[in-house]
């Protein structure tokens, strides 16, 4: 109901396994998996998962997935089908919860729509302990006190089902998520350092450029920038570019003589970069 998962991200000894060691503990052996995200995509994983209160992994090494398919489903509630191998398959709503830590946000292709990100909370781990001050005990001490967390945590769920099944997020964690919505999409990283938009596009067809064209070079981009990288269609391209805008169609596009433009167009650095002329040869901005 709450449709989110958890990431941890940051360095090590910030205390990010502590805490999810302590999580295993209080929900004990048998309850809980160990999964990375980028292999909740491999097949019979879901049978791995099946009945467990928490898919989690406490030191993510993988930083590029496939997809997100399984996490779209199990965050949203959906119906997901179990497998496990020789035998038949069957459909079941997974019920746990997903809790990742790593040093860095993982990528992925796929699904890279807003409901994949607000899916996502990101808590920032940056109070690094030096080696001095870490207490190789805490965990048993965090666990000599669990009655008063548990108690704290279901007053916390308490409050969070009133709101409507609802967390609290912070400022930091929004940033974040922000933050991770362009490096891992290639379309608005090229938007935001390759793009320029210009008051008058609507009137000015020199300050639009036509779709298949601004294609073209993203894509040439891409094969620089983003070797690595799942290059988007231009469908995915004009899609991505509406949902990050947060724009309508009639908004994005203008028709000139029965062709499409795109109400953006490329900043000169980028036109001499990819040998685009056109008849705007100057910044008049």
């Amino acid at each position: 109901k709450f449709k989110s998962a958890l990431f941890l991200v940051g360095e090590s000894n910030t205390g990010k396994s502590k805490y999810i060691e302590l999580i295993y503990r209080l929900l004990g052996d048998g309850n809980f998996a160990s999964i990375s995200f980028a292999d909740l995509e491999e097949r019979f994983q879901s049978g791995a998962i099946y009945g467990k209160r928490l898919v989690c992994d406490a030191d993510m090494k993988v930083q590029r997935a496939k997809g997100n398919g399984l996490f779209m489903k199990i965050t949203g509630g959906d119906p997901v089908q179990i497998e496990y191998k020789n035998m038949n398959p069957f459909t079941t709503i997974h019920r746990g919860f997903l809790l990742f830590a790593s040093n860095a946000m993982p990528r992925w292709g796929g699904n890279t729509t807003e409901a994949a990100y607000n899916r996502m909370m990101i808590i920032e781990c940056n109070n690094i302990i030096p080696t001095e001050k870490q207490d190789p005990d805490l965990h048993n001490k965090l666990f000599s006190e669990r009655k008063v967390i548990v108690s704290l945590a279901i007053r916390a769920l308490k409050n969070a089902i009133l709101r409507g099944y609802k967390f609290t997020r912070p400022a930091s964690m929004d940033k974040s998520v922000k933050q991770l919505r362009r490096n891992n999409s290639p379309t608005i990283e090229f938007f935001e350092s390759c793009c320029k938009e210009y008051d008058d596009a609507d009137r000015n067809i020199n300050h639009c450029m036509a779709r298949p064209t601004m294609h073209r070079v993203f894509r040439d981009w891409c094969k620089i920038n983003v070797p690595s990288a799942y290059i988007p269609t231009a469908k995915e391209f004009y899609r991505d570019i509406l949902q990050y805008k947060k724009m309508t169609e009639g908004n994005l596009i203008k028709l000139h003589h029965g062709y499409e433009y795109y109400k953006f167009t490329l900043t000169l650095d980028a036109k001499r970069d990819f040998n685009i002329y056109d008849n705007v040869n100057i910044d008049t901005t």
